[in-house]
Order: C-alpha cells, then structure tokens, then sequence
C-alpha cells in the first residue's frame, strides 16, 4: 500500500489493491481504487516525512511510522466523515502492518474514541536491547607510567617523568577484577527479537610473585617491591634501593631484581640487574647492565669506556663518549661521541637534540634534531646492516656450510672410535681421541648454533629496515656518513629539515617540508 522510505532510500509502488476506510457512507472497507501521488506528490511527501531514518507506511486515512530500530510505532489518522475507526479496524490496520508486540491499548481506545486526529502517537512499543559489559580489571596502582620523556612546547626534555616506581609490600591488594554483565535482549514492534551484546570475561592475568584469590577477582603481592603491567602480565619485582652514591668504596651491585640509585655512581662501580637500574644523579664511567630498561635522569659521561647494556630501552637526559647497546630503544637529549647500537630506533629528542660524532646504529629510526657540526666532525649513522645484505648472507651461508660438512665429518669418527671401543678394549689412545672428538663436535655445535642465530637475526633487520630512515628536523651537517643496508653516503654540504632513505641502489634526501 502507497509507499515507504528506509534509511534514505526511496521507492514509490503503485498497486491496484482498493483502498480502506474511504466511502463516505461507510457502507463498504474496500470500494474505490486508491489514486496514487504522481512523482512531485511523492518527492514533497518524502521531503515532509524526513524519514531518513524510518519507515513510513500511507493511505489516505493514516500514517504508520516506524522507528529505524522498529521499537516504536506511531500512527496518524485522518478525520473521516464516516466516523472514527473502530477498536477493531485499528486492531487489524497494525495487524495487516505486522505491529504484534507492545501495543499501547489506552492509546487505541482514545484513537477509537475519535481523539487525536491528525496527531502522531504512540500506538506499539517494543524494548530496545540492553547491552552488556566486558569484564574488565581495576588496577590499584599506575599500570602505564611515562615510557618516553616529555617534551615541552619550548623545545625542553622532561627525563623526570622517567623511572616512577610502584611500591607494594607483601599480601597488598593490587589488582581487582570486574566480571563481564550480561546482556538484555529487547523486541521489536514486529515480535522479532533484538540480540544485545553479551559481555565477554577477561583471561586471568599471568602473574609473577603475586597471586590470585579462590574468586578470581582480586590479586595480591607475593613480596614486597615495584609493581607493574607488561604484556597482560601482572609483575611484582624485587627493589633495591641505593639512598646514597655509588663508588669503589660502597663496591659494585649485583641484583635480582630493579635497582634505584638516589645518588651518582662514579667511575669504576658496575650494577648489574635482572629488571630495572634507575639513576636520579650523574653516572660517570661506569658499567650498567639491565635486564629490562636503564634509566638516567642526569645522564652520563662515560669518557670513552663507560658502557650500558639494556635488553629494553635505555633513557638518558645525554650521553657522551658511551657505549650503549639496548634491545629496543635509545632515547636520550643529546649525543656525543658515543657508540650506540638499538635494535630498533635511536630517538634524540627535543629542539636541540642533537648527534654530534661517533658511531649510531638502529634497524629501523635514527631521529634528531641536527646532526653533526660545522668543524666537520665525522657522525657515523647506520639503518639496518653495515654491509649488503647479499654479501653477508653469502658470507654466512658459506660458513655454514662449512661448519655443517666439520660438524658431520666428526661424527663420522666419533661414530668409528664408538665402535673400536665395542669391538676391542679400551686403550689410552682411543679414549684420548674420543675426548678429543667429542669437545671439537661440542664446539662445532656451538659454533653453528650462534651461525644459525645470526643468520635469523640478518634477515630480521634487513625485513625491518627496507622502510628504515634518517629525520632530522634541523640541520644535517657536512661529514655526516649514512648507511644503510650496506649502500653508503657521505654528505658534503649542509641540508635542512630532511629524511634520508634508501630507494634501490641510492640514497634519497627527501625534504620533510610539505
């Protein structure tokens, strides 16, 4: 019957079907053809309804409109001279509409009664669906302190930010879990179902010196120390706190766990630990090695042998003539003279982050704000491999292959002395041997197996550094060499605010200006 729209889509379709209600004298439902609106008709009706997001049924005696998520029905009926609709006749005219749930009856009898001709109301209404809620876990403490220096719109590095640690004692109540909610299904006016969203639970955190309750809804620390989140890993590590300095006469530090130094720590002193070292002083030549992130809010002057091995990030407000080697990434305010190798990006951050000498290497980000000075200092800055990736895997490859063809060679004879020893008794010489064999294939083995761990370790760089680039936002000063993935280049001139990428088999300096 007459036409709908749904969602801005319209479509007009004539019927020859007879229309309703329409005789003046009431003596018949169905005796004159109903008359079609032509296109204008249709176009103005459309325009009126500003139905972009219902559905709309006609007649010349009422109007159905159907909300877009068909939990509501509003009907409008049109004075006829034969009277009101009956009861009965509103009863089937949503019938034959399909309306079945929610029917509002104190709106029908006042319809029925003749009130509120040509006003819309409310004659069915369904239930909207009630979504549910994912479980979810409340954390009692910061689970995404600052990873990175803050930069301020002046250009400054805030490193203070860095190292905010989370202390727990023994049995604290640290994490609580909220289980998920169900949803609610809801109906539409047609009787048709409406699916809510049903809330899905969490997988229980993965837990490391701290446990969870029988309910599965709180977790508490095992020992006292910093607490944090990693990878859906809750995490409770062992603290030490140095409140002082670090020097010979305190000695070197050897830690299961982080290691906060309040203090400096001098020349000499080595702190070794399995997660954090976190530094507030100044760190002179010295030796770092972490587990997991070195922290130095005061940077280091590591004149020439000072070194820090990181198997995460290292952060430093500056480094100069260090030796630096992180698993991940080096962020740091500025460089001098040092030897840096990340095996994912090099970050010198704010507006005077600068490289000046030295040797940087990082498979996929080197970023800073210049790079190199006027006197021409040589700033050796690398992406991905030093050599052609070709070249190195030939190169290792041939190794393998010679170290696999020793490898099976040796257990030929060891396979030859193993049965001499059976057939024959054991001599001095034969036992000798077999020793002998038996450490050479122990350290051909080895020898193989860091081969074959290099070898994965090239083809890993080289697949994350084909897109590996140089941004400088400044200036790039002569006597800055670039490689990368073996293709060198030596800058002879200055250039300003640039990325320099491999394209092929040249280096590309692309302006960063749009």
């Amino acid at each position: 019957m007459g036409f709908y729209t749904q969602t801005g889509s319209r479509r007009a379709e004539r019927t020859n079907r007879k229309s309703r209600f329409i005789s003046t004298d009431g003596s018949s439902r169905y005796e004159q053809p109903l008359e079609m609106p032509d296109d204008t008709e249709i176009e103005k009706l459309l325009k009126y309804s500003g139905t972009n997001d219902t559905f709309l049924q006609s007649s010349s005696d009422y109007l159905l409109h159907i909300t877009e998520d068909c939990t509501e029905a509003l009907i409008t009926l049109y004075y006829r001279p034969s009277g009101p609709f009956t009861e009965e006749e509103i009863r089937e005219l949503l019938k034959e509409n399909g309306i079945v749930t929610g029917i509002q009856e104190k709106t029908l009898l006042e319809l029925a009664a003749g009130g509120h001709d040509y006003e819309e109301v409310l004659i069915a209404q369904g239930t909207a669906p009630i979504d549910g809620k994912d479980g979810f876990f409340e954390f009692h403490f910061n689970p995404e302190p600052e990873k990175r220096p803050i930069i301020h719109p002046d250009g400054t590095v805030d490193y203070n930010v860095l190292g905010k640690i989370e202390l727990v004692v023994e049995g604290q109540h640290i994490v609580t879990y909220h289980g998920a909610i169900p949803g609610t299904d809801g109906v539409d006016v047609y009787g048709k179902t409406l699916k809510a969203y049903q809330g899905v639970e969490q997988a229980p955190l993965q837990c490391t010196n701290c446990h969870m309750n029988e309910e599965a809804d709180k977790y508490y620390a095992d020992l006292e120390g910093s607490v944090t989140f990693e990878e859906d890993a809750l995490i409770v590590t062992p603290l030490y706190v140095v409140e002082g300095n670090l020097d010979a006469a305190t000695g070197d530090v050897d830690f299961n766990g982080d290691v906060i130094v309040q203090g400096n720590v001098f020349a000499g002193v080595t702190v070794n630990t399995t997660g954090n070292i976190t530094i507030n002083g100044h760190v002179e030549t010295a030796n770092l090695f972490a587990g997991k992130d070195v922290i130095l809010k005061n940077g280091m002057q590591g004149s020439g042998s000072g070194t820090i091995q990181a198997g995460r990030n290292v952060m430093a407000r500056f480094l100069e003539q260090t030796q630096v080697v992180a698993g991940n990434e080096v962020n740091t305010g500025a460089l001098l003279n040092c030897e840096i190798e990340s095996n994912n990006c090099i970050i010198v951050s704010g507006k005077r982050g600068t490289i000046i000498g030295g040797s940087l290497t990082a498979a996929e980000l080197i970023s800073a704000a210049s790079i190199g000075n006027r006197a021409g200092v040589t700033t050796r800055l690398t992406i991905g491999l030093e050599k052609d990736f070709k070249a190195l895997m030939e190169e290792l490859d041939s190794l393998t292959l010679e170290k696999q063809d020793e490898f099976s060679d040796l257990l030929r004879e060891l396979d030859n002395i193993s049965m001499r020893l059976k057939s024959q008794p054991a001599t001095p010489e034969l036992t000798a041997k077999n020793e002998e064999l038996a450490n050479a294939k122990a350290q051909c083995q080895e020898i193989l197996n860091e081969l074959y761990t290099k070898r994965e370790r090239v083809i890993d760089i080289n697949s994350r550094s084909v897109e590996g680039k140089i941004v400088v936002s400044e200036l790039t000063f002569a006597g800055t060499v670039v490689t990368i993935n073996g293709l060198r280049h030596t800058l002879h001139s200055e250039y300003k605010n640039v990325t320099i990428k491999r394209h092929q088999r040249e280096i590309r300096i692309l302006s960063n200006k749009i």
